[in-house]
């Protein structure tokens, strides 16, 4: 049987208007590119709302569909669609995010010349932001040096923005190394294709080929979660390669996870109903000498992006910048004079 070159999967919950959205853009864009190029792999994690009826009218056209009879953990259902994958490479998308014009077609284009482990692109978020997640200096960067790789894997974990290959080897389910429901498994699996190929290769595309939707503020996790990311960091790739790397991450893992919780506090995130409780607690328990501690410029950098102010700030730095360095050279001319 031929292998498409992607795997496009999705996992789902409850979000059956987003997740038609979603399928609606994907499928026209399958329409530019090679008919046995890309499956598309949904999995509908026991929804209860009219999921299935979306999932339903793109049988037809060739979706593979996946109901659990139980609600999995994220984690769990993502591993699942790796699992049932064909594609040479997976990419996970989520149901809630937007594929951008042209995006599938360029990925397919990077993956077929570059042959990469691992490829990640720039992320819009908030809607709108036109400043690069990868502000690199070519639109295709490709990255051989080990510890380069790992930074940017664990420094830029945004699910909808994971490419993975599926060459080499299939996962065993025993090689988990990260706890259950830490939601970063698919951090997990790109470390895994890494540490199996013989020559890792990161590439990473630096235009911005997909973005998340105006409800990105809205917190659908439990508390916790960016603070255990430093456990990724016990996989054995990291483990040979990068060693120093855990304590670093686990100092950063708790400033996010404080700055997160002071966002939430500020009212720039709103947790789902779901998990409000749970949230408000975790507010609750903040300390003084916590807050006092850690850097708040996580926190500010998100109020700005929330109220969309990122750009006039950046202007305003700018002006005050060449102003600045305008006031330098007056004062160096009329020394020299």
């Amino acid at each position: 049987m031929h292998k498409p070159l992607v795997s496009f999967a999705i996992p789902t919950y409850n979000r059956s208007a987003k997740l038609a959205r979603l399928l609606k853009i994907l499928y026209a864009q399958t329409e530019c590119v090679a008919a046995d190029a890309v499956e598309v792999l949904i999995s509908d994690n026991c929804s209860t709302d009219d999921t299935r009826l979306v999932m339903d009218q793109y049988a037809p056209y060739g979706a593979r569909l996946f109901r659990q009879t139980t609600n999995l953990d994220l984690d769990a259902n993502l591993r699942f669609l790796y699992e049932q994958a064909r594609g040479q490479y997976v990419w996970f998308f989520s149901d809630d995010d937007i594929l951008l014009p042209g995006a599938l077609r360029k990925v397919l284009d990077a993956l077929a010349s570059r042959s990469p482990d691992v490829l990640l692109f720039s992320f819009a978020q908030p809607p709108g932001l036109t400043r690069p997640t990868f502000d690199l200096r070519d639109d295709i960067t490709v990255i051989t040096d080990i510890r380069r790789i790992i930074e940017f894997v664990l420094f830029y974990y945004k699910l909808s923005i994971y490419v993975v290959s599926k060459q080499h080897k299939q996962v065993s389910p025993g090689c988990r190394v990260a706890p259950v429901n830490t939601l970063y498994d698919f951090l997990i699996l790109a470390l895994s294709a890494l540490q199996r190929s013989p020559c890792p290769t990161l590439c990473i595309l630096r235009e911005q080929l997909a973005s998340c939707d105006d409800e990105y503020y809205i917190i659908r996790g439990p508390p916790g979660v960016s603070a255990s990311l430093w456990k990724v960091a016990e996989h054995p790739f990291i483990q040979e390669h990068y060693p120093d790397l855990k304590r670093m991450l686990r100092v950063r893992s708790m400033e996010e996870y404080t700055n997160f919780l002071l966002a939430i506090r500020a009212g720039v995130y709103k947790p789902h109903p779901d998990y409000l409780e749970a949230y408000q607690a975790a507010v609750r328990q903040l300390s003084f000498y916590r807050c006092i501690v850690y850097d708040t410029t996580a926190l500010l950098k998100r109020s700005l992006d929330r109220l969309h102010l990122t750009g006039l700030c950046r202007n305003l730095l700018s002006l005050y910048r060449r102003l600045k360095a305008v006031g330098r050279e007056g004062v160096r001319r009329r020394a020299w004079h």
